[in-house]
């Protein structure tokens, strides 16, 4: 976790005049992407199309807004929120009325969105922890446990994948009741999710040097870089039918969301 906020720090401090769309999380129905971008040096979140088209800003706060993910149903969005990256809580716009509900619990928080029927998300209260709660409020909270000291964490129905960043046993695990099972042996790991079919984990790694983008399957059998290059890529999102991955690059100006296509392993740039 120390190491995500200190990557997206310098990223921040990089890139202070130029263009810079981070985060970004396609829709349950694969038409929309939601991110966050800087309007005067404050995060907010945006959602445009798919083909780059409708750019629209749907928080507009003075708060920081960053790491959207879209519910299940398409019809909210959670995200972090709060006044920098040491005073973040969990909050959820709801697309339609366009209410903010935000916890404010005590601590810093992230929202990290649904995790099957959960809401996933992290804390700093008390040491650095990941949760699952019923709902928002974060209610019915229950940690998720493990035995390393700097991790991320993803969910789906049936499996818990976590990246360790620990020294000696950088990796990708699988999670199963208490136990941890190492799928991947790779340094590096940030931003890991798992496919809406449960098949596979996509994430970023800096193993070669340069930021890339990883896709492996959830069985430990297949790993493969995606976009070895000089570039940096960052935080990738999966497609709900597996066909395409947007990312953030800077092989534009500044960091622009790009799309890249499963089938042909072409690129296009998306965000303008």
């Amino acid at each position: 976790m120390r190491s995500v906020l200190a990557g997206l720090a310098m990223v921040i401090s990089m890139y202070s005049v130029a263009q810079k769309d981070f985060s970004p999380s396609v829709s349950p129905d694969g038409k929309r992407i939601a991110f966050y971008s800087y309007i005067d040096n404050v995060p907010q979140i945006f959602i445009i199309n798919l083909d780059g088209s409708h750019k629209e800003q749907i928080t507009k706060s003075n708060l920081w807004s960053i790491g959207p993910v879209w519910s299940a149903k398409g019809d909210q969005i959670y995200f972090s929120q709060g006044e920098g990256m040491g005073t973040m809580d969990v909050a959820s716009i709801n697309l339609q009325t366009r209410e903010i509900v935000r916890t404010q619990k005590e601590g810093m928080q992230f929202g990290l969105g649904e995790s099957g029927s959960s809401i996933l998300w992290a804390s700093r209260s008390d040491g650095f922890k990941f949760y699952t709660s019923s709902d928002i409020n974060l209610g019915n909270q229950r940690e998720i446990v493990t035995e390393f000291q700097q991790y991320w964490v993803a969910k789906s129905d049936n499996y818990t994948i976590i990246s360790v960043s620990d020294e000696g046993k950088e990796g990708i695990y699988l999670k199963t009741g208490n136990s941890f099972k190492q799928l991947y042996k790779i340094g590096g790991v940030k931003n890991l999710s798992i496919s809406k079919d449960e098949k596979n984990i996509v994430f970023e790694s800096a193993a070669t040097g340069s930021s890339d983008i990883y896709m492996a399957s959830i069985d430990g059998r297949q790993l493969r870089n995606l976009t070895r290059s000089e570039f940096t890529d960052y935080m990738p999102s999966l497609s709900p039918g597996s066909d395409f991955i947007i990312f953030s690059s800077n092989r534009a100006e500044g960091f622009q969301l790009h799309k890249l296509n499963l089938e042909n392993n072409s690129i296009e740039l998306i965000s303008y």
